[in-house]
């Protein structure tokens, strides 16, 4: 695996670097085709910046409408959920003010 190799011979002392130059030559070579990870599969994200403040953000996040029908979700880290259609997942990095907030 190239991870090791490149790391245990010191040519990148960042594990981060490390694992980003891994990704790219997996993906190049077709041993890992974009917005696959390593441990779970495939991930998207997205971003948008809207024109409220950030207490509001938080606000409409975190209430029934914006979880989207997970009422009484435990958003404490490592919680798992399971929406009304099937969808489960883990609270990653739970919310908090000038925190991202991910599930996965």
């Amino acid at each position: 695996m190239l991870l090791g190799s490149i790391q245990d011979e010191g040519h990148i002392a960042s594990g981060w670097w490390v694992q980003m130059v891994t990704n790219r030559y997996e993906t190049a070579r077709g041993l890992r085709v974009v917005g696959q990870s390593a441990s779970v599969g495939f991930e998207i994200g997205a971003r948008r910046t809207f024109p409220v403040t950030a207490e509001r953000a938080w606000s409409l996040l975190l209430s029934p409408e914006g979880l989207g029908g997970l009422s009484g979700l435990d958003l404490t880290r490592g919680a798992h959920f399971q929406t009304e259609d099937g969808i489960c997942g883990e609270v990653r990095t739970p919310p908090g003010p000038g925190r991202r907030f991910r599930m996965a």
